[in-house]
């Protein structure tokens, strides 16, 4: 660990004292059997990335990353999302830069690392929909039932839960969600809740 730190620290001060060789090592340690160090890799290398993204010898570093995402360790996947959604594809980024960088990414990453990113963007794209189902059945102006409405929240509790680790904790904290207003309206405007219900009936048909 301490010498994958020297590196990535000395990376970070001057990227160019670093030789190709060092940076192949930095490469086998996304791999490393202890977590801490396939961690802290990661997450110094994308950072890295992030503040040198022309940088022509760091183009690799998106590609291996995603590499990674299909091992079979949940950590591992929480991780390179993470990753992804801070630095490689910032999520507070403007909409036409996450489009350009997505592009860039996709056109220089090779088949596999490219399932991995599908792969990523699906899940998330299931996640906000579901999401969506929840806080729209929610809504006071939506006229349901209290049970027709918690059976919707279960549901798509139930389909969340299975696109993430650890299923069972993550349904019993979503099953919650709709007693939390503050918490509801920022996912409200987080995803951009419409209002017209097509979300609902939607919902009422899966």
């Amino acid at each position: 660990m301490e010498v994958v730190k020297s590196i990535l620290d000395a990376a970070t001060e001057d990227l160019t004292c670093i030789d190709e060789r060092l940076l192949d090592s930095l490469q086998h340690r996304m791999r490393d059997k202890k977590w801490p160090v396939r961690k802290y890799t990661m997450m110094s290398l994308v950072k890295l990335y992030k503040n040198n993204l022309s940088n022509e010898r760091l183009q690799w570093i998106p590609c291996k990353l995603l590499h990674s995402f299909h091992q079979p360790f949940q950590e591992d996947k929480i991780c390179i999302t993470r990753c992804l959604n801070s630095c490689i594809i910032p999520a507070g980024a403007e909409i036409n830069e996450k489009i350009d960088r997505l592009l860039h990414i996709y056109y220089t990453n090779d088949e596999s690392a490219n399932r991995s990113l599908i792969d990523i963007l699906n899940t998330q794209k299931t996640i906000r929909e579901h999401l969506l189902s929840i806080v729209s059945a929610t809504d006071e102006e939506n006229e349901i039932s209290d049970e027709e409405r918690k059976k919707i929240v279960a549901v798509k509790s139930a389909a969340i839960a299975g696109c993430l680790p650890d299923p069972l904790k993550v349904q019993a904290s979503l099953r919650e969600l709709p007693s939390d207003e503050v918490l509801m309206k920022k996912l409200a405007d987080s995803i951009d809740v419409t209002k017209d219900h097509q979300s609902i009936t939607k919902a009422k048909t899966e």
